[in-house]
């Protein structure tokens, strides 16, 4: 598993492990789950530590989170990678 980033059409950048959308490993709460913090404590990491400049969880379940900024985004791939490659 390896989570990738992005820029979408509004000049956001968002990041997520987009190998195989079919699978769960596609899920916002799969990297928490395999982490093993829970969700409060990921969402609180993103926020805190890694800056998002957006976050939303939708009606949908979906949990929404982006950064205005690539360098931010890029520091969570880059930590989130390294996290997951040791597990």
């Amino acid at each position: 598993m390896k989570v990738k980033e992005w820029q979408g059409g509004s000049g956001l950048w968002y990041a997520a492990n987009t190998d195989d959308l079919t699978n769960k490993k596609s899920y916002w709460w799969y990297i928490p789950r395999i982490l093993n913090i829970s969700l409060t404590d990921y969402v609180t990491m993103l926020i805190k530590q890694y800056k998002v400049s957006t976050v939303k969880l939708l009606n949908s379940g979906l949990l929404y989170f982006a950064w205005d900024q690539y360098s931010l985004c890029h520091k969570y791939v880059l930590d989130i990678n390294k996290r997951l490659k040791n597990l």
